[in-house]
């Protein structure tokens, strides 16, 4: 089963905030355990005139039944940038690090850097 809701309001000044909620439950997965893993999401942002810029933050629960899994707890934040060259073109870099509690898993970093051109 899955349950997910998300919600954004921009308000009139350009600031806008985000939040979004996820919950999965499964059952007999692996060696027949059940299992919940849950991830929040909130993000706070600022358009005005064509750029856009936001900042936001997110965690992971899990409980499935294997501690190490189960401690992991990643949590990820991040930035993004956003220029709107024309009314159907854009440009946009974003940064994000994501990290776990777990001291083996790895840190990951993405950059990303890209355009968006709308066709109609």
């Amino acid at each position: 089963d899955r349950t997910a809701f998300s919600g954004s309001v921009l308000l009139k000044n350009g600031l806008n905030f985000t939040v979004s909620y996820s919950m999965t439950e499964t059952e007999g997965v692996g060696a027949g355990a059940d299992s919940e893993a849950t991830n929040t999401w909130f993000g706070v942002g600022y358009n005005r005139g064509k750029h856009a810029v936001a900042i936001g933050t997110g965690k992971n629960e899990f409980d499935t039944g294997n501690a190490v899994a189960d401690a992991a707890e990643p949590t990820s934040i991040g930035i993004g940038y956003n220029y709107t060259l024309a009314k159907d073109v854009e440009i946009y870099a974003s940064y994000m690090q994501a990290s776990a509690d777990d001291s083996t898993l790895d840190d990951v970093t993405a950059i990303t850097v890209g355009s968006r051109i709308k066709w109609k």
